[in-house]
């Protein structure tokens, strides 16, 4: 906003402040002589009666700054944790409550089975791979046809 802009607003604002103050006390100025001369009367009629009035002195109580409530705690987020394969669960890299970061392993499933058939997988490919150098072998000398290899 332009500085001259500003200044505008601001001296009008404040001259509309004034303006709205003065009107409030002019309209609302009380007669004092009214106030004095009703105080008069009021004490022309008790005459000279006294008042009995109890009083204590008001302390100030100490305050604390706690407050104590039962309710219950929510997260603001939640997830499910899923896994590829189902089986036991044998390891747990994280505690509850925690603060995780993206492609941290959290879990760990028995994975026993998977591994034998890692292995098994791996020995065949390796029988398949020296299937192939043989049979490549032999098709150069022509000992087997290309129909069979």
């Amino acid at each position: 906003m332009n500085k001259n802009i500003r200044r505008s607003i601001l001296i009008v604002g404040g001259i509309s402040i004034l303006a709205v103050s003065l009107c409030y006390s002019v309209f609302t100025k009380k007669d004092t002589n009214l106030d004095v001369t009703a105080e008069k009367a009021i004490l022309q009629k008790r005459g000279n009666r006294t008042l009995n009035v109890d009083a204590m002195i008001i302390k100030k109580p100490f305050l604390t700054d706690e407050v104590e409530v039962r309710g219950r705690l929510l997260p603001d987020e939640e997830v499910d944790l899923s896994f590829e394969t189902s089986g036991k669960i044998t390891e747990i890299n994280f505690k509850e409550g925690t603060f995780v970061k993206k492609g941290q392993l959290l879990a760990k499933v028995n994975d026993a089975s998977l591994q034998a058939q890692w292995k098994r997988l791996e020995v065949q490919l390796k029988l398949a791979e020296d299937r192939v150098f043989r049979q490549d072998a032999l098709l150069k000398k022509e000992a087997v046809s290309k129909e069979a290899y």
